[in-house]
């Protein structure tokens, strides 16, 4: 159906077929596993961008005594912040989401947010 010499309708068809069975993993669905059923690689650059976005010392705070909401709402703020300092690869020049997020940005975004998550899961 892709073929480029069939007609424009069958190929738009056959892409559209090929689209809607496309079913990629999201960093929720992948969060959601038991940490033993997680791929290697995931679970290697959940913990390099945690590294960066230095969440081992914001859990250093935490065990110090985040039982207080204001110590908490501090750690959320300073992982908020971290984690904007480290999102401001997707800011353009006039301050807006650029228009060209590669797959390669795409999976750190994703690892950002789980390494967050998993983060901000300890007060549950």
């Amino acid at each position: 159906h892709l073929d480029p010499r069939a007609e424009r309708a069958a190929r738009l068809e056959g892409a559209r077929a090929a689209l809607a069975a496309v079913n990629p993993p999201t960093a929720f669905e992948l969060e959601a596993l038991p940490p033993e059923r997680r791929g290697r690689a995931w679970q290697r650059r959940v913990d390099e961008i945690a590294a960066r976005l230095r969440l081992d010392l914001l859990a250093r705070l935490a065990e110090r005594g985040a039982g207080t909401p204001k110590e908490r709402a501090y750690l959320a703020r300073r992982l908020r912040w971290d984690l904007g300092e480290y999102l401001s690869v997707t800011r353009g020049e006039d301050g807006g989401v650029r228009d060209e997020i590669t797959p390669f940005m795409l999976a750190r975004l994703e690892a950002a947010i789980a390494a967050s998550l998993r983060f901000l899961g300890r007060w549950r």
